[in-house]
């Protein structure tokens, strides 16, 4: 009821002040315009003018909004409209499903809202919708609001954008922005704009918004396909994506293409500086494509996060950064992509990406490949950013997930950086060489394409080492402690590494982890070989230093893991048995583990039993003295080495340059 009568409050003050924003921002806007062909005139310098601009292009806000939704809240809130039953892009219902939607298209009449319809709707894109509405109302106007949309694998659904977009009146501030980042997505994508321009409705809106907007995604793509791989299909993408321009006749169209990428080569950022990082984003190739087309475009990257915002950290930092990037934008890439070899043989160029996929594919989808990442999921570094590593809800004591897909690209990353394995860059490099050794060596050093993406596997190669991979791994393994244990001298420990085996044994990281270990190495060899042996190492990187940090952190480990075999058993309690808050330790899940057993074992005794109660007592049982023991020899120890643990996953993203 509070929060009711507060938004009920803030709308009528919205109400009353509407009218008069409106005409001062039309004021500011012709006073700022008058003062800035004045200064020009009189010689004054560009600052107003560039003001001027600026409120032109960002409107009264810092920069450009951004909203997101994904394909499947679309479909959830349309469904009804079009009695929608199976997917929209199942063969049998495809066009039926799109019938329906261009018959509301055609009929839909704009409604009005106000901030008491956003409070009761309930379906997550209407809302959205009707926030942008009363953003665009009551606080500015005078820039479009960008609208991406995840997993735009069908027209269906940025019609189903483009419908409540009119439902709400506001397609002519919206900029309706595909998103294009898995492999389906980007070997679709151009084919979806394809049919999209061909439906009346979109082309309509295309024209009056002379813009038309799409997003592709490094980060998901590289987790999905492998980065090389990701690469090479967003820039096909682009490709078919410029030949459209001649076939619709959108010559008074500019295409946007908004890059995500993060800041390893993990997540598609080139390490050769900010040169190199567009032109792996916007190939020669593709510039080649889009002359020829000539299509007026704009090229949109992200720097992303804290990484990102490195490169902005001072005012000079800044200025050298924008200049660099207008310098390459207006001057384009050094090399030609004509006479390119990598682009001439298409056979060979087509059949290297397909293997790079293919490699990768198995990868993901090997049964085992998932409990290698989860073993110890992001808990060897500190938690950063504001969303779940899990794209779901997470429950229970332990956090599971049944398939890559559900683990985000950061910390997807992030988990192979830690674990000193850049799997997703070097995995494929080997076995696409190797297929065809010949090809590969005849195009080598005559291709900068190639060239540019042999440069980010060398990069992720300086950080791996697969030995240390296998030694994380070689943790959970139940057999090797109990080799340990064979050769320890002393009792006590013995027995805590055979107590220890037992635990691990009963968990579900103890899987077969050779067949994707042996994958690994076999196009690692062959990588190698390819490269006449002239592959950077971690252990030749700034003077084994890596290597170092990831030797002293496995013997943290194993320390941690063998005070979590001292844990004195407890009472079973409602859904929480002693197993699985050891687990939670041997996952170094310590934070959660820590709290639970400090309940359990408290290191005061039970202050609320203190007093007189008429007749005295000598028994002084555990609960009266408190567990201090337990506390300062086990926890306290365990609190310490997981703080040195994550103090050295720090190391390690310092040392890679990026969180993931």
């Amino acid at each position: 009821a509070q929060d009711i009568e507060k938004t009920r409050a803030f709308a009528q003050l919205s109400v009353t002040r509407n009218p008069r924003r409106k005409a001062l921002i039309g004021e500011l806007h012709e006073a700022l315009n008058g003062l800035a062909a004045a200064a020009a005139r009189a010689g004054r310098g560009p600052a107003l003018a560039l003001f001027a601009a600026r409120l032109d292009s960002n409107g009264f806000g810092v920069s450009h909004v951004h909203f997101r939704l994904n394909a499947a809240q679309l479909h959830n809130a349309v469904r009804p409209a079009v009695a929608m039953e199976t997917s929209p892009d199942a063969s049998s219902n495809r066009r039926r499903y799109l019938g329906a939607l261009g018959e509301l298209l055609a009929g839909v009449r704009p409604v009005t809202v106000n901030y008491g319809s956003l409070m009761r709707e309930r379906t997550t894109a209407r809302r959205m919708f009707m926030l942008i509405a009363q953003i665009l109302k009551f606080v500015d106007d005078t820039a479009p609001v960008r609208l991406l949309i995840a997993e735009s694998d069908t027209p269906f659904t940025v019609l189903a954008a483009l419908y409540y977009a009119k439902l709400f009146g506001i397609e002519d501030k919206v900029e309706i922005c595909p998103l294009f980042e898995t492999d389906a997505g980007l070997e679709r994508g151009a084919k979806v704009i394809d049919e999209l321009l061909d439906e009346p409705h979109y082309r309509a809106y295309v024209a009056r918004q002379r813009r038309l907007c799409v997003q592709t995604g490094y980060s998901d793509a590289g987790r999905y396909m492998g980065q090389i791989a990701a690469g090479l299909a967003i820039e096909r993408f682009r490709i078919k994506l410029g030949q459209l321009w001649s076939r619709h006749d959108l010559s008074d169209v500019e295409l946007v293409i908004f890059d995500t990428h993060g800041e390893s080569v993990g997540r598609g950022a080139h390490p050769d500086g900010i040169a190199a990082r567009l032109d792996y984003v916007h190939t020669a190739r593709a510039r080649a494509v889009f002359a020829q087309n000539r299509i007026r475009y704009k090229q949109e990257l992200s720097l992303q996060g804290g990484d990102g915002y490195v490169w902005l950290w001072t005012a000079k930092l800044a200025r050298a950064t924008m200049a660099r990037m207008l310098t390459r934008a207006v001057l384009g890439p050094e090399t030609d992509a004509h006479d390119d070899p990598f682009y001439i043989d298409t056979d060979y160029s087509l059949d290297f990406f397909l293997t790079l996929k293919e490699f990768q594919g198995r990868t993901v989808h090997d049964p085992d490949y998932l409990p290698m990442l989860t073993g110890f999921g992001v808990n060897m570094l500190y938690p950063s950013g504001s969303r779940m590593t899990l794209r779901q809800s997470e429950r229970g004591t332990v956090t599971r997930a049944s398939h890559v897909a559900q683990i985000r690209a950061i910390p997807h990353n992030a988990i192979l950086q830690q674990m000193g394995y850049l799997a997703n860059t070097l995995g494929g490099m080997g076995t696409a060489i190797a297929k065809d050794a010949d090809s590969y060596t005849a195009v080598r050093d005559r291709s900068p394409r190639l060239q540019q993406l042999r440069a980010m596997v060398r990069h992720a190669a300086r950080f791996s080492d697969l030995r240390v991979f296998e030694g994380y791994l070689t943790l959970f393994d139940p057999e090797y402690w109990l080799h340990y244990a064979a050769a320890e001298k002393g009792q006590k420990r013995r027995e805590r590494m055979q107590r220890l085996s037992g635990h691990l044994a009963r968990m579900s990281v103890d899987v077969d982890h050779g067949r994707v270990i042996r994958a690994f190495w076999r196009d690692r060899n062959d990588l190698t070989g390819a490269m006449g042996g002239n592959v950077p190492s971690m252990a030749e990187d700034d003077g084994e230093a890596l290597i170092l940090v990831h030797v002293l952190r496995l013997a943290l480990i194993q320390q941690l893991f063998l005070l979590a075999a001292r844990i004195p058993r407890f009472s079973s309690r409602p859904n929480l048995t002693i197993e699985e808050v050891i687990e939670q330790l041997l996952r170094l899940d310590v934070v959660r583990a820590l709290a639970i057993l400090r309940e359990i074992f408290p290191i005061e005794p039970d202050a609320d039993i203190d007093g007189s109660f008429g007749e005295p007592a000598s028994y002084m049982g555990d609960a009266s003295r408190g567990y201090a023991y337990e506390n300062r020899v086990l926890f306290d120890q365990i609190e310490r080495i997981h703080d040195l643990i994550r103090r050295l996953g720090l190391a390690v993203v310092h040392h890679i340059g990026a969180y993931g």
